[in-house]
C-alpha cells in the first residue's frame, strides 16, 4: 500500500470514527466506603438515547459509553445503574442530567443494600441519643434556673414548650438525615468534611458544626460568585460543603440554625438562579418551614428550570401539594394531575422511579377527593397506589412502611364511607385493611421504633373509631384503650410530637364512654383533654385551640345526655366563641357547632332560638359549598330543612313554608345520589306543609 492510499485508508477510518463515535464517556464504578474498590458487572444504560447500547462495568469497574451521535458538553438523562442487591448512592451526580466529557471520568458508586441498611440503624441510634441527651441536659438546666428562682414559672413554661418543639421538629426529620448519612462515601472525604463525620458519630454534634462554621463559607461563596469567571470550579467546591453544614444543623435544629440553614440555601441559588436541584432544594426548605408563599415563588422558578421528567414531577408534585396545604384544590389537582403525568413518562425509562415517583401525587389527589367525599375516585386511586406501594416492597423491604400506611389510607376511606351508608361489605374491608396493616406494623422490626409505635396507636384507634361508628362498643374500647396506652409512652419520651394524638384519642374515649352511658369516665377524659390543650395553647394557638373546641362540643352532646342543659348550652358557647377567633368564615367545625347548639334549642321548645342558630350553621355551609358543592349540599339540603322543621313547630307558617319549598327543591335534585334519605326528607316535607295549610284553614272558619 503507497503512502498516499494509506493517508486516504487512515482518513476515511477516521471519518469513520468520528461520524459514529463522536464521544466515548469513560467510567468506572466503586464500592461505597471500600477504598476505592472496583464493582463489576453493574449495567449502565440509557432508555432514551438511542445512539447507546448498554454495558456492562468490567473486572476492574470500568466501562465506556459509546455514543455515536453526541458530542462533548451534551447532557444526557435518564440513566439507568444496575446491580442486584446493591443502589446507586451518589445520585445526586445524575439526577439532574450528567455532560459527558473525553476528559473527564463518569465515577459512580454504589452500596450493598444490607450493608446500608446496618449503616443506617447505627446512625438511627447517635442521632436519637443525641437529642435524647439535648433534651434532659436542657431540661434539668431549665429546672436548676426554676429552683434557683432565676427564672419565673411562666419563662420555664415557655422555654420547656420551644425545646419540646424543637425535639419534635429534628425527631420528624430522623429517618431523612439517617439516611444520608449512610450513603456519605468516606473515601471521597476531605480533611474537613472527614473531621466533622468522626465528631458527628462521637455524638459531638455543636463541634462538627463549628468545623464548618470557621470555615465561614458563605462568605467564601459569595467573594468566588463575585469572580465567578475567574473561580467556576472553586464554586462548585464550596457548595457541597455548605450543603453539608445544612444536613448537620438541621439535625440539630434551633431558632438559630434554621436561620442559618435559610442564609446558607438562600446564598446557594443565588450563586446560580438557573440550577433546578439549588431552587428545589431551597422551595422544599421553605415548605418545611411552613412559608407557603415563599416557597410556591422558588417552586415555580425551580419548575421553569426543571429539565426531566423526574425533576418536573418532583416540583410539581410539592407545588400541587402546598396548594393542598393552603385548600386551593384545584390548583392543587391540575399540579399533582401534572406531575403524574411526568411520572407517567418514566415508566419506559426507568420502571421503578416511575412506580416511586408517581405514588406521591397519586396519594395527594386521592386525599383530596377524600376530603371532598368523592369516596368514588378516591377508592380508585388509592387502590392504585396500594397496588404500586406493594411493587416496591417486592423490589425492596424497606418500603413494607409505606405499604402499611397505604393500607391505613384505604381502610380510613372504607371507614368514612361505613359511617354513611352502614354497609357491612365496606365495614369487613376497612377491618381487613387495618388488620393486614397492624401485622404488618407489629411483625416488623423497624429501625425507628417510636415511628412504628405511633403508626400502630394511630392504626388501634382508626379500628376503634370504625367499631364506635358500627355500635361495637366493646371492640371500640379494646382498640381505643391500646392506642390510649402506647401514646401515653409517647408522651412520656418526647410529649409535644405526640400530644395532638393523644388528644383525639381522649375525644374518642370520652365520645365511648358517653355512649356507654359512664358519664363520669366520658367527663374525666374530656377534662383530661382540655388540660393537655391549655397546657400547649401558647405553644399553637391554632391547633390546640381547635382541639379544645372540639373537646367542648363533645362535652356539650354529654351534658344533654346528663340533663344539664346549661353547662351544655356554656360549652357551645366556648366552642363557638374559639372557633370564631380562628376560622370565623367557612367553618364546617363552627358550622357543627352552631347546629348542636340549634339541636339543644329544639329540645327545650326554644324554637325560634334553635331556627336562628340553625341559619347560622347554614350560612357556613353555603360558604363551604362554593369550594366543594359535592361535599355540602346534601348537609345544606338537611340545614334548610331542619329550618322549616322548627318554625313548623312554632306554628310559623310566614317563615316556615318558604325554607320547605326551598328544600323541597334541593331534595329533589339530589335524589338520584340519595334516594333513600331525600325520598324521606321529601315525604316529611309534604305532611309537615300539608298540616301548615289546615292550621290556616281552620283559624279561617273559626
Amino acid at each position: 500500500m503507497n503512502k498516499k492510499t494509506l493517508y486516504t485508508f487512515l482518513f476515511c477510518i477516521t471519518s469513520i470514527v468520528f461520524t459514529n463515535a463522536q464521544i466515548v464517556q469513560v467510567g468506572i464504578v466503586k464500592e461505597l466506603n471500600s477504598h476505592g474498590k472496583p464493582v463489576a458487572g453493574v449495567g449502565i444504560s440509557i432508555l432514551t438515547a438511542t445512539d447507546l447500547q448498554p454495558v456492562v462495568s468490567n473486572s476492574d469497574g470500568t466501562f465506556r459509553l459509546v455514543f455515536s451521535e453526541k458530542k462533548a458538553g451534551d447532557q444526557i438523562f435518564n440513566i439507568r445503574i444496575i446491580k442486584e442487591g446493591y443502589e446507586v448512592v451518589n445520585t445526586y451526580d445524575f439526577k439532574n442530567g450528567y455532560t459527558l466529557s473525553s476528559r473527564d471520568t463518569m465515577r459512580i458508586i454504589i452500596a450493598s443494600k444490607n450493608e446500608i441498611e446496618k449503616v443506617r440503624s447505627r446512625y438511627y441510634n447517635i442521632i436519637y441519643d443525641y437529642q435524647a441527651k439535648e433534651y434532659k441536659k436542657n431540661i434539668d438546666t431549665l429546672k436548676k434556673e426554676l429552683d434557683n428562682q432565676t427564672i419565673t414559672i411562666e419563662e420555664y413554661r415557655n422555654k420547656v414548650a420551644k425545646i419540646e418543639t424543637e425535639l419534635q421538629e429534628a425527631n420528624d426529620r430522623i429517618e431523612e438525615y439517617v439516611n444520608f448519612f449512610a450513603r456519605i462515601n468516606k473515601d471521597d472525604l476531605d480533611s474537613l468534611s472527614s473531621n466533622a463525620l468522626v465528631l458527628l458519630e462521637q455524638g459531638k454534634f455543636e463541634e462538627a458544626i463549628a468545623i464548618f462554621e470557621q470555615q465561614n463559607l458563605i462568605s467564601e461563596l459569595k467573594t468566588k460568585v463575585k469572580l465567578r469567571n475567574q473561580t467556576n470550579e472553586s464554586i462548585h467546591i464550596i457548595i457541597p460543603k455548605l450543603q453539608e453544614e445544612v444536613n448537620y444543623r438541621m439535625l440539630v435544629m434551633g431558632h438559630e440554625n434554621i436561620n442559618k440553614v435559610k442564609d446558607i440555601l438562600e446564598n446557594i441559588v443565588q450563586s446560580d438562579t438557573s440550577n433546578f436541584q439549588y431552587l428545589f432544594d431551597y422551595a422544599l426548605f421553605l415548605s418545611s418551614q411552613k412559608n407557603m408563599d415563599e416557597a410556591l415563588k422558588w417552586s415555580n422558578r425551580a419548575l421553569f428550570h426543571a429539565k426531566t421528567c423526574e425533576n418536573k414531577s418532583d416540583v410539581l408534585q410539592m407545588i400541587g401539594h402546598l396548594y393542598y396545604q393552603l385548600n386551593d384544590f384545584n390548583l392543587s389537582k391540575i399540579n399533582l394531575t401534572n406531575a403524574i403525568e411526568e411520572a407517567e413518562k418514566l415508566k419506559e425509562i426507568d420502571f421503578d422511579k416511575y412506580l416511586t415517583k408517581v405514588c406521591f401525587p397519586i396519594n395527594t389527589l386521592a386525599n383530596i377527593y377524600l376530603d371532598q367525599n368523592d369516596f368514588t375516585n378516591a377508592e380508585r386511586l388509592l387502590l392504585v397506589n396500594l397496588e404500586i406501594r406493594r411493587l416496591l416492597v417486592g423490589k425492596d423491604s424497606n418500603n413494607i412502611k409505606n405499604y402499611a400506611i397505604g393500607l391505613n389510607n384505604i381502610a380510613e376511606l372504607y371507614r368514612k364511607i361505613y359511617d354513611i351508608n352502614k354497609d357491612s361489605l365496606v365495614f369487613i374491608k376497612a377491618i381487613n385493611y387495618y388488620d393486614e396493616a397492624i401485622l404488618i406494623r407489629t411483625s416488623t422490626n423497624k429501625i425507628n421504633v417510636f415511628d412504628n409505635k405511633s403508626s400502630l396507636s394511630t392504626l388501634y384507634n382508626n379500628k376503634g373509631t370504625l367499631f364506635l361508628s358500627a355500635k361495637i362498643l366493646d371492640s371500640a374500647n379494646y382498640y381505643f384503650q391500646k392506642s390510649y396506652q402506647i401514646l401515653q409512652y409517647l408522651i412520656s419520651v418526647n410529649p409535644k410530637k405526640y400530644e395532638e394524638d393523644i388528644i383525639y384519642c381522649i375525644i374518642n374515649l370520652g365520645v365511648l364512654n358517653s355512649n356507654l352511658k359512664q358519664y363520669q369516665d366520658a367527663q374525666d377524659y374530656y377534662a383530661q383533654g382540655l388540660t393537655y390543650c391549655n397546657q400547649s395553647l401558647h405553644e399553637n394557638p391554632q391547633l390546640f385551640s381547635i382541639l379544645k373546641a372540639k373537646i367542648l362540643c363533645n362535652q356539650g352532646v354529654l351534658y344533654r345526655k346528663m340533663k344539664q342543659n346549661d353547662n351544655a348550652r356554656l360549652s357551645y358557647l366556648e366552642a363557638i366563641e374559639i372557633y370564631q377567633n380562628i376560622e370565623p368564615n367557612c367553618s364546617a367545625a363552627l358550622a357543627e357547632a352552631y347546629n348542636n347548639l340549634s339541636v339543644l334549642h329544639y329540645s327545650q321548645s326554644q324554637f325560634d332560638t334553635a331556627a336562628t342558630y340553625m341559619k347560622n350553621a347554614r350560612d357556613l355551609i353555603e360558604c363551604l359549598m362554593k369550594k366543594s358543592p359535592d361535599t355540602y349540599k346534601f348537609k345544606y339540603a338537611v340545614y334548610t330543612y331542619n329550618i322549616g322543621y322548627f318554625y313548623f313547630k312554632a306554628n310559623d307558617k310566614k317563615n316556615a313554608i318558604p325554607e320547605y319549598k326551598k328544600a323541597k327543591k334541593l331534595f329533589e335534585k339530589l335524589e338520584n345520589q340519595y334516594p333513600d334519605k331525600c325520598k324521606t326528607y321529601l315525604k316529611d316535607i309534604e305532611e309537615e306543609s300539608s298540616q301548615l295549610k289546615k292550621i290556616k284553614k281552620t283559624k279561617e272558619k273559626k
